[in-house]
Protein backbone atom coordinates (compact mmCIF):
# COMPACT_ATOMS: atom_id res chain seq x y z
CA UNK A 1 0.00 0.00 0.00
CA UNK A 2 1.22 3.48 -0.79
CA UNK A 3 -0.20 6.95 -0.41
CA UNK A 4 -0.43 9.64 -3.06
CA UNK A 5 -0.75 13.24 -1.96
CA UNK A 6 -2.00 16.17 -3.98
CA UNK A 7 1.13 17.43 -5.80
CA UNK A 8 0.47 21.02 -4.71
CA UNK A 9 0.08 20.13 -1.05
CA UNK A 10 2.16 17.02 -0.58
CA UNK A 11 4.20 17.03 2.61
CA UNK A 12 7.94 16.77 2.13
CA UNK A 13 8.87 14.10 4.63
CA UNK A 14 11.88 14.79 6.81
CA UNK A 15 10.55 12.63 9.62
CA UNK A 16 7.46 10.56 10.21
CA UNK A 17 6.01 8.48 13.02
CA UNK A 18 2.88 6.40 13.47
CA UNK A 19 1.12 6.56 16.83
CA UNK A 20 -2.38 5.27 17.66
CA UNK A 21 -3.50 5.00 14.05
CA UNK A 22 -2.20 8.50 13.26
CA UNK A 23 0.54 9.26 10.76
CA UNK A 24 2.61 12.30 11.79
CA UNK A 25 4.73 13.85 9.04
CA UNK A 26 7.29 16.57 9.71
CA UNK A 27 8.45 18.66 6.80
CA UNK A 28 7.02 21.27 4.48
CA UNK A 29 4.52 22.68 3.58
CA UNK A 30 2.82 23.45 6.88
CA UNK A 31 5.64 21.70 8.80
CA UNK A 32 3.48 19.20 10.75
CA UNK A 33 0.73 17.17 9.12
CA UNK A 34 -1.31 14.59 11.02
CA UNK A 35 -3.35 11.99 9.17
CA UNK A 36 -5.80 9.45 10.55
CA UNK A 37 -5.25 6.07 8.91
CA UNK A 38 -8.80 4.95 8.09
CA UNK A 39 -7.88 1.88 6.07
CA UNK A 40 -4.88 0.70 4.07
CA UNK A 41 -4.20 3.49 1.59
CA UNK A 42 -6.90 5.79 3.00
CA UNK A 43 -5.71 8.86 4.91
CA UNK A 44 -7.76 11.65 6.40
CA UNK A 45 -5.82 14.82 7.28
CA UNK A 46 -6.89 15.83 10.78
CA UNK A 47 -4.33 18.51 11.59
CA UNK A 48 -1.98 20.85 9.80
CA UNK A 49 0.59 22.91 11.62
CA UNK A 50 2.60 25.91 10.62
CA UNK A 51 6.31 26.55 10.85
CA UNK A 52 6.05 28.54 14.11
CA UNK A 53 8.45 31.33 13.06
CA UNK A 54 11.30 28.92 12.45
CA UNK A 55 13.14 28.57 9.19
CA UNK A 56 13.73 24.90 9.98
CA UNK A 57 11.38 22.03 9.30
CA UNK A 58 10.56 19.44 11.93
CA UNK A 59 13.21 16.74 12.07
CA UNK A 60 12.23 14.84 15.23
CA UNK A 61 8.81 13.63 16.40
CA UNK A 62 8.48 11.50 19.52
CA UNK A 63 5.60 10.51 21.77
CA UNK A 64 5.40 10.50 25.55
CA UNK A 65 2.06 9.14 26.66
CA UNK A 66 -0.71 11.19 25.07
CA UNK A 67 1.50 14.01 23.77
CA UNK A 68 3.63 14.44 20.67
CA UNK A 69 6.92 16.30 21.12
CA UNK A 70 8.79 17.74 18.16
CA UNK A 71 11.45 20.28 17.27
CA UNK A 72 12.04 22.67 14.41
CA UNK A 73 14.23 25.20 16.21
CA UNK A 74 11.38 25.40 18.74
CA UNK A 75 10.14 22.76 21.19
CA UNK A 76 6.50 21.96 20.41
CA UNK A 77 3.96 19.84 22.29
CA UNK A 78 0.76 18.60 20.63
CA UNK A 79 -2.10 16.37 21.71
CA UNK A 80 -1.22 13.01 20.14
CA UNK A 81 -4.79 12.16 19.16
CA UNK A 82 -5.98 15.49 17.73
CA UNK A 83 -2.76 17.28 16.73
CA UNK A 84 -3.86 20.39 18.66
CA UNK A 85 -0.93 22.42 19.99
CA UNK A 86 -0.68 22.36 23.78
CA UNK A 87 2.52 24.30 24.35
CA UNK A 88 5.82 25.50 22.96
CA UNK A 89 9.14 27.11 23.75
CA UNK A 90 10.66 29.15 20.94
CA UNK A 91 14.25 29.13 19.77
CA UNK A 92 15.71 26.20 21.66
CA UNK A 93 19.26 24.95 21.31
CA UNK A 94 19.57 21.55 19.72
CA UNK A 95 17.19 19.80 17.41
CA UNK A 96 17.60 16.17 18.35
CA UNK A 97 15.05 15.09 20.91
CA UNK A 98 13.50 12.26 22.84
CA UNK A 99 10.88 12.34 25.58
CA UNK A 100 10.19 10.09 28.52
CA UNK A 101 8.26 10.32 31.79
CA UNK A 102 7.32 13.99 31.39
CA UNK A 103 10.75 15.23 30.29
CA UNK A 104 12.11 16.19 26.86
CA UNK A 105 15.83 15.75 26.22
CA UNK A 106 17.59 17.77 23.56
CA UNK A 107 21.10 18.83 22.82
CA UNK A 108 23.85 19.95 20.55
CA UNK A 109 27.56 19.23 20.35
CA UNK A 110 28.30 21.20 23.51
CA UNK A 111 25.05 21.34 25.53
CA UNK A 112 22.54 18.93 26.97
CA UNK A 113 19.16 20.42 27.91
CA UNK A 114 16.27 18.83 29.79
CA UNK A 115 12.77 20.34 29.71
CA UNK A 116 9.97 19.48 32.12
CA UNK A 117 6.97 18.88 29.84
CA UNK A 118 4.72 17.24 32.43
CA UNK A 119 2.43 20.28 32.06
CA UNK A 120 2.56 21.08 28.31
CA UNK A 121 1.06 24.54 28.89
CA UNK A 122 3.86 25.41 31.31
CA UNK A 123 7.08 23.95 29.86
CA UNK A 124 10.20 24.76 31.84
CA UNK A 125 13.89 24.12 31.48
CA UNK A 126 15.02 21.86 34.31
CA UNK A 127 18.66 21.30 33.39
CA UNK A 128 21.20 22.92 31.07
CA UNK A 129 24.62 21.44 31.22
CA UNK A 130 27.73 21.90 29.15
CA UNK A 131 28.44 18.32 28.37
CA UNK A 132 31.01 17.66 25.72
CA UNK A 133 30.06 14.68 23.65
CA UNK A 134 32.00 12.62 21.18
CA UNK A 135 30.21 14.37 18.30
CA UNK A 136 26.98 15.98 17.13
CA UNK A 137 23.84 14.14 18.25
CA UNK A 138 22.02 12.32 15.47
CA UNK A 139 19.46 10.53 17.61
CA UNK A 140 18.42 10.15 21.23
CA UNK A 141 16.37 7.42 22.85
CA UNK A 142 15.31 6.94 26.47
CA UNK A 143 14.49 3.78 28.38
CA UNK A 144 13.98 3.80 32.12
CA UNK A 145 16.73 5.92 33.67
CA UNK A 146 19.04 5.76 30.66
CA UNK A 147 19.41 8.13 27.73
CA UNK A 148 21.07 6.72 24.63
CA UNK A 149 22.80 9.09 22.21
CA UNK A 150 23.97 8.24 18.70
CA UNK A 151 26.61 10.81 17.80
CA UNK A 152 28.26 11.83 14.54
CA UNK A 153 31.87 12.83 14.21
CA UNK A 154 34.20 13.01 11.22
CA UNK A 155 36.07 10.06 12.76
CA UNK A 156 33.05 7.79 12.51
CA UNK A 157 30.77 8.58 15.41
CA UNK A 158 30.03 7.11 18.80
CA UNK A 159 27.32 5.81 21.04
CA UNK A 160 27.01 7.24 24.56
CA UNK A 161 24.77 6.33 27.48
CA UNK A 162 23.78 8.86 30.16
CA UNK A 163 22.09 8.33 33.53
CA UNK A 164 19.01 10.57 33.60
CA UNK A 165 17.61 9.42 36.92
CA UNK A 166 18.37 12.84 38.46
CA UNK A 167 16.76 14.90 35.65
Amino acid sequence: TYFVFDPYDSPRTLTSEINNNRLWIGGSPHDINVFEINAPGVLNRIATGINYTSSLATRSIVFDGDIAVHTNGNLLINDASTGVELGRITRIDGGVITASNGYAYTGSTSEFIVYDISDPRNISESLREVRPTAGSPLAYGAKGNLLFALLYSPDGGAFQIFDISQS
